[in-house]
């Protein structure tokens, strides 16, 4: 542990000491070493509360200064922006304020913050500050043109770039925001959200080398990017690595040992570790599969019955379990000859009608139609299952089911869903909440 990192060292900082390259400093230093990260952690709380008594504005300032930098340092961005606010007429203060309350997602604040900064003193970190806030409030015209006219000024900062990248992302030009993100990384090798967006675009196209490459890239950036880290746990399960998947997640929780997603995503990935593989199911089901792709036309059944089933586009035996004996029935030309000469050929494949109807019910409406014959709520069951936002896993999940459309997932139970391979507990959660925020579900089993 550096000399800094002691209560000693801590309770001799002068604000003059905590410059941008120190603070970045003492942030990798603690998301590395957990003693050196207790110790700053508990010199906070001490300080939080003796600052809180003080009286002197000398005293008020230098203690608060010092209280929301290192709250800065520990990732506490919401802590942080209140103990800078207490700071008074110190742009330095302002800068570091703005970048928390940024970070915290309080991208109204933030953008005042950094607009009064640039007005003062204009620079790549105030003016690329405010787009990023713009960025954050998704007001993507004003961030087109502001980056137009930096243009020149700025065409050699790495986040010029990379904002530039988000605005094409924001719009689905993957191709133009994977230029820009490239042209951030030539400037800045180790710009971490370049990095990250990249391994994303990766991923979202299925190129799982391309993305595990950039992600082990992003993760071994110093102080760590979270979110590349989860990403890369969850990309490291899909291809059965669940020792180093257990390893990402441990990286996360070491630092945030609440984090919800890693705590979740470990557990299931040490489930992973541990499952029984039954070869024998596997081949009872490879063999089932077989014989629900026989076409009917392999069997002798009467004219009537091959022409009826023609008719009902009903090709294999497969089919045969997704309809009943009512349906049949209720077929023209369709008699109890037929019924009864299909019901034994099923019976001699250990099949019967309506089968697969035992397991599942039929979809309902995702809600209720009215007059014009328009779906309640906007017609969200059209829209594309992106536009749920769902995390890596989840995503790759339904991308397995061939699920394309918020309708189409609504459409499946929960059972059908944790069938799907690696697709959990947590998962599901994730989508019944995002659903439920829709004032939509899943199909109930029965």
């Amino acid at each position: 542990m550096s000399e800094i990192l002691t209560v000693e060292g801590l309770a001799g900082i002068e604000p003059g000491d905590l410059t941008r390259e120190r603070l970045r400093e003492l942030k990798t230093q603690v998301t590395t070493d957990a003693p050196a990260r207790r110790v700053v952690a508990t010199f906070v709380g001490d300080l939080s509360e003796s600052a809180s008594k003080l009286r002197n504005a000398e005293k008020v300032h230098d203690a608060f200064f010092v209280l929301g930098a290192l709250q800065w340092v520990l990732s506490r961005f919401d802590a942080a922006a209140e103990s800078l606010a207490r700071v008074k007429r110190d742009d330095a203060a302002r800068d570091l304020e703005a970048e928390c309350r940024l970070e915290a997602g309080k991208f109204r604040s933030a953008l005042k913050l950094y607009t009064r900064l640039a007005e003062k003193t204009p620079c790549a970190a105030f003016d690329l500050g405010r787009t990023a806030c713009l960025l954050g409030l998704r007001r993507v015209a004003e961030v087109e043109k502001l980056l137009d006219g930096f243009e020149k000024t700025y065409d050699d900062e790495a986040e010029f770039h990379y904002q530039k990248g988000m605005v094409q992302d924001t719009s689905g030009d993957y191709a133009a925001a994977v230029v820009e993100y490239e042209r951030a990384l030539e400037l800045d090798d180790d710009h971490a959200r370049s990095l990250f967006r990249l391994a994303y675009i990766a991923d979202l196209r299925g190129d799982d080398e391309e993305a595990l490459r950039l992600y082990e890239r992003c993760a071994a950036l110093r102080p760590v990017h979270v979110n590349a880290l989860v990403n890369l746990g969850v990309l490291y399960e899909d291809m059965g690595r669940f020792e180093d998947a257990m390893a990402c997640f441990d990286r996360v929780l070491s630092w945030n040992p609440n984090h919800h997603r890693a705590r979740l995503f470990r557990r299931d990935a040490a489930a992973s570790v541990t499952m029984y593989y039954d070869e024998e199911l596997e081949r009872k089901v490879d063999r089932q599969n077989k014989v629900l792709e026989i076409p009917v036309t392999d069997f002798e059944l009467s004219v009537r019955s091959r022409n009826c089933l023609e008719r009902m586009n009903v090709k294999t035996l497969g089919d045969l379990t997704q309809v009943t004996e009512v349906d049949l029935l209720a077929y023209k030309n369709f008699g109890e000859t037929s019924l009864s000469e299909i019901k034994t050929m099923m019976s001699s494949k250990g099949l019967r009608l309506g089968q697969s109807l035992e397991k599942e019910t039929p979809p309902p409406v995702a809600g209720a139609v009215d007059a014009e014959g328009e779906t309640e709520g906007g017609g969200l069951t059209t829209r594309p299952i992106n536009e749920l936002e769902l995390s890596v896993r989840s995503r790759k999940c339904v991308q397995r089911l061939g699920i394309a459309t918020i309708g189409a997932i609504c459409e499946k139970t929960e059972e059908s869903l944790l069938a799907c391979k690696n697709f959990g507990q947590t998962s599901l959660s994730e989508i019944k909440q995002k659903l439920a925020n829709l004032g939509l579900k899943l199909r109930e089993s029965k």
